[in-house]
């Protein structure tokens, strides 16, 4: 019984692991898949195989973020060191006077 019960906890880490793995390197929820991949096991590692990639990472100092009414991605200004706002109406320095007659 004991080396049953060893068995299925070595086999339960190792797809834990593949599954996290996998879902990382997806853009998905580590954790959640570890937990997954611990409680299922092979079952587990096939979800994470299957399931759809997630929203790419942002770029090093830049803040990712949806749109609620639009459902796309933003960065909004502001948001890094080196921040472009990226319309005129949002950067002063694109900004052209008017003539005035």
């Amino acid at each position: 019984m004991t080396v049953v019960l060893s068995f299925y906890v070595v086999v339960a880490v190792v797809c834990a692991g593949i599954s996290a793995a996998i879902a990382n390197k997806k853009n998905r929820d580590t954790l959640g898949f570890l937990v997954i991949g611990f409680l299922f096991g092979p079952i587990g590692v096939l979800a994470s195989a299957v399931v759809a990639s997630g929203r790419p990472a942002a770029p090093e100092g830049f803040v990712a973020v949806t749109c609620p009414r639009c459902n796309t991605d933003q960065r909004p200004p502001g948001t890094s060191r080196n921040s472009r706002a990226t319309s005129a109406k949002q950067n002063p320095a694109y900004w052209k006077p008017v003539a005035t007659s």
